[in-house]
């Protein structure tokens, strides 16, 4: 089948776009995501996250992520927030009270991933 594909200037890629993982974070979708198991209807709970194009933080906290060298592993610097206290995020690396977390992240489509283990859903913008 390989060959057969190679033949044609066909890759498995090009007929199923979505079977090889993507390898970077920015080809998600902005938005927010909830763990698959908690389903779209959940959504803003604990388990949700938001994608703004660059970083993904967790539910009440803004986040930096940061490719690091290893496949598919982040570094991600966040602030806790809530009401009138969001933090910007320029106010993250300067803060004391920041978190630091190194994330797994596998992209499996442009709506879908998987952050240690845990898939994640596109629930909307």
């Amino acid at each position: 089948m390989r060959m057969l594909l190679t033949t044609l200037g066909l890759s498995l890629t090009t007929l199923y776009p979505f079977e090889a993982h993507a390898t970077d974070i920015t080809t998600l979708r902005k938005g927010m995501y909830v763990e698959q198991s908690v389903g779209c209807k959940g959504g803003g709970s604990v388990s949700s996250m938001t994608f703004d194009g660059r970083n993904l933080s967790g539910h009440y906290s803004v986040c930096l992520t940061r490719k690091q060298s290893a496949p598919h592993t982040y570094k991600s610097t966040c602030l806790e927030g809530q009401g009138q206290s969001w933090p910007k995020p320029e106010e993250i690396e300067a803060s004391p009270d920041k978190d630091e977390f190194v994330w797994h992240i596998e992209v499996m489509s442009p709506t879908r991933y998987a952050l240690d283990g845990t898939t994640y859903v596109f629930c909307g913008e």
